[in-house]
């Protein structure tokens, strides 16, 4: 006789099994959420770095075109004497320095010795330095037309369709002597030219120096401009570290007109720029190659100056997570590298407490500027 095989089915689950599953879809569940973890904390650091990466290019480049154009007179090379005829109460953006650098523990700017005033409604980084460049504008190269100037207190004659204006500050050479002068009229249209006037007084500021005897009581140029002579617009443009609600910034001010006033006008350029160090190369043995790098208040000789190295130390603007034990030299959350900016020092870090713990990715920039238009 044929037996019945013995039917049996599953009601349920055991303690066990059932423990089992819930720790098994515990650790599903931590596998993703860790999964999701690391892959948001990479793209926020990634993320962070590729915008300090391009902040620090951008401020870098800033920086690097203006510090090349320091000392900029058209043909310098054959330039013998700057006349600067401009009012110096405003402070060193108007002096003829072409390069000036700033200590972040002196008051003064060097070589001038013209005090450091921090900028209005501006609140400036107290451990980083500041450069100032000033050049002339190869984007405005006017020329002097006849009837040209008749004579050293006269006014000077450019064609009608030119970009100075009434309060610009400007330059006119021929390329053996130039004059650095502000603009005080300027004539209408009409003719084959416009008069450019150059007295003391009048509605401009800061304006011109007082008269040099020459003809009467009439403001004079150290000499008249003729033929092959041209006029371009005074550059000044001064690097600081701002440190306002928004973070840290690059700085940059640079002479305006306003209304025929010359002001200074301060910008944000570059957010997360936190610290600039700037280092300047002497060549002491004439040979076109820099023989030590020193602080601006260290300089030997300025006339010796040939390049100029920037350190720049970026931050990402937005917190981030830096990683597991190890990533960036600490622990997560915690910035222990140091960083060399001026290749004598270390900036942060580690060495700084007050960023040792800001949740904040840094990265270093060190670039040197070769200056073409001076000595």
């Amino acid at each position: 006789m044929r037996m019945k095989s013995k039917k049996t089915s599953q009601h349920g689950l055991t303690i066990i099994e059932f423990m089992i599953s819930i720790v098994l879809g515990l650790i599903a569940v931590a596998a993703a959420g860790t999964a999701t973890y690391l892959s948001q904390k990479n793209y926020t650091n990634q993320e962070a770095m590729a915008r300090l990466q391009e902040n620090g290019r951008i401020a870098m480049q800033m920086l690097s075109y203006d510090i090349r154009m320091a000392g900029f007179f058209g043909c310098v090379d054959e330039i013998e004497s700057i006349t600067d005829h401009v009012v110096g109460g405003a402070g060193s953006l108007f002096e003829a320095k072409a390069l000036e650098g700033l200590e972040f523990d002196d008051p003064t700017w060097y070589p001038s010795g013209e005090p450091h005033a921090n900028v209005s409604n501006v609140v400036l980084s107290t451990d980083t330095d500041g450069i100032l460049v000033k050049f002339l504008s190869p984007d405005t190269n006017v020329a002097v037309e006849e009837p040209y100037m008749p004579n050293r207190a006269g006014v000077i004659h450019v064609s009608p369709n030119n970009v100075l204006n009434q309060g610009d500050i400007v330059a006119v050479t021929d390329c053996d002597t130039a004059d650095i002068f502000q603009i005080t009229t300027k004539g209408s249209g009409g003719g084959n030219t416009v008069p450019l006037g150059h007295a003391t007084g009048g509605n401009v500021s800061p304006g011109n120096l007082s008269p040099v005897p020459c003809q009467g009581n009439k403001h004079c140029m150290s000499k008249t401009y003729e033929e092959d002579s041209f006029i371009l617009k005074f550059v000044a443009v001064r690097y600081l570290i701002s440190d306002g609600p928004n973070g840290p910034a690059l700085l940059r001010e640079q002479l305006a007109n306003d209304g025929g006033n010359s002001i200074v006008v301060a910008r944000e350029m570059v957010q997360g720029i936190e610290n600039m160090q700037i280092r300047y190369g002497e060549d002491t043995d004439n040979d076109r190659i820099p023989d030590a790098y020193r602080s601006a208040d260290d300089v030997a000789s300025w006339d010796n100056v040939i390049s100029v190295r920037i350190g720049l130390l970026a931050r990402s603007m937005a917190q981030t997570r830096f990683g597991t034990a190890g990533e960036y030299g600490g622990a997560e959350d915690i910035d222990t590298r140091s960083y060399d900016l001026d290749g004598d020092g270390v900036k942060g870090g580690a060495e700084d407490p007050d960023v040792a713990d800001d949740r904040v990715i840094r990265h270093e920039f060190v670039s040197t500027v070769f200056i073409r238009n001076l000595r």
